[in-house]
């Protein structure tokens, strides 16, 4: 039965979308050789790939709609115990045959993945799904700019209860992809974090866990660094407008087009293309998703984080007393209660060495440790291993505090210039509080 023309745009706007500008052809599987081009997925390519004449492989899209478990040996690697690892459900999946099934006995696994029922990205599909499903001896799919092979090819069939081949037309091969329910990670795939985590779920976020102030800033100065990386990079700035400029998504979407058309560095295939209008693109599609997804959430670094940023104005107020007009004190001192005020309960507070590195710079943390011990606020100090290792259980006193700590506002703010006005008031009363000159105040309140 011919192959209607809107059956095949049906498909590819599922499996091998037009705006892709790279795919690649397959023409013996034996071979097992794939022909790269970079060029745009047309219409006679989809078609050839459902009519068996070859096969096309894509790479994946932003949000990943279909996900795949490629399965090469079966024999060692049941599927249902890999199904039993991910706490998969039979509605949350089809088997499939691959080319060398008949051969070989290789088949995949599709589903429809989600994160707190949303749409899911690459990144983080890979980031959740990739540590259980190696462990079962699978690949998943997508991975990274990695081509795949697209569905209903050539000896690619949905299999029945019994391993057979169901012989399905396009149409209904669609019709069961769209009856699969969602396979939701959020609640299928679990974390092994800190006792914190385990109190504060949702302040953990495998996403904005990675991104790091210094890394967006690196970033912003000197633009794209590495060949492939525009993705993960406009990912890191439009976290960083969105948690510490606080950027409205039209102001972060304008000053990422900025950014890129004069820092991309010719590291950019499509950019070196021209290809302006799908970069652009793109970039629409990564702001809107973190605004979206960011929006009233809690970060581990800022301030009001139930895991390492909440901090009542009591504990700013002590930090500031010892140390009046040592600024660089003052900051070191307040980023340490940060640390500490969640983790007050504990008689010893593990502190390790990367933490002291962002408290204080390389090396001078010893003194700063020797200083808190002179002033009595680090009261005991040990180690957590054998004798004769640095010390990484500290005991610290806190100021006593009363008021109820400071979440007043659902944004991520991370400066310690809001932090402080939060606690006195005005940029006067906090000049004069923590007795600072006149060019360290300036460079507080007046930075971009």
């Amino acid at each position: 039965m011919p192959i209607s023309d809107e059956t095949v745009d049906n498909f590819a706007s599922l499996f091998s979308p037009y705006y892709l500008q790279n795919y690649g052809v397959q023409f013996d599987y034996e071979s097992h050789r794939w022909y790269r081009k970079y060029k745009n997925m047309c219409f006679y390519l989809v078609k050839g790939h459902l009519t068996g004449d070859f096969w096309i492989g894509v790479p994946p899209t932003w949000y990943v709609h279909q996900a795949y478990i490629d399965i090469d040996n079966p024999l060692n690697t049941p599927p249902d115990r890999v199904l039993e690892t991910l706490n998969m459900n039979d509605s949350e999946h089809y088997k499939m045959s691959s080319p060398g099934y008949s051969k070989e006995g290789k088949i995949h696994i599709v589903y429809k993945p989600q994160y707190k029922f949303k749409d899911i990205t690459r990144k983080l599909h890979y980031s959740l799904m990739n540590p259980r499903i190696k462990s079962t001896g699978t690949e998943p799919f997508p991975q990274g700019n990695r081509i795949f092979r697209s569905p209903l090819g050539r000896d690619q069939y949905i299999l029945d209860g019994n391993s057979s081949p169901l012989d399905l037309s396009p149409e209904e091969f669609m019709y069961y992809i769209d009856k699969l329910d969602y396979y939701e990670t959020s609640e299928k795939i679990t974390y092994q974090t800190s006792i914190l985590s385990s109190l504060y779920p949702d302040t953990s976020d495998p996403i904005s866990r990675t991104i790091t102030i210094d890394a967006a800033r690196r970033l912003e100065k000197y633009g794209l660094l590495n060949p492939g990386t525009r993705h993960d990079s406009c990912l890191t700035l439009a976290i960083y407008f969105y948690r510490y400029r606080e950027y409205p998504p039209e102001k972060a979407i304008r000053k990422l087009k900025c950014w890129l058309r004069k820092k991309h560095n010719c590291m950019s295939y499509n950019i070196i293309k021209g290809r302006w209008w799908f970069v652009d693109k793109e970039i629409e599609e990564i702001v809107n998703w973190v605004y979206l997804k960011l929006t009233s959430s809690f970060y581990p670094d800022s301030i009001h984080n139930l895991k390492t940023g909440l901090i009542p104005p009591e504990l700013i107020k002590g930090a500031v007393e010892p140390y009046r007009g040592d600024w660089i004190n003052i900051k070191r001192t307040i980023s340490l209660f940060q640390h500490c005020y969640m983790r007050r309960f504990y008689p010893w507070i593990h502190i390790p060495v990367s933490v002291w590195d962002k408290i204080a710079s390389h090396k001078l943390y010893i003194d700063y440790q020797i200083d808190l011990s002179k002033k009595g606020i680090m009261t005991g100090k040990r180690n957590d291993y054998s004798p004769g290792n640095y010390p990484k259980s500290f005991q610290i006193k806190l100021p006593k505090s009363f008021s109820s700590p400071i979440t007043d506002d659902n944004r991520a703010v991370d400066d310690t210039s809001a932090l402080l006005l939060r606690t006195y008031g005005t940029p006067r009363d906090v000049v004069n509080a923590l007795h600072l000159k006149r060019m360290t105040a300036w460079e507080l309140f007046n930075r971009s």
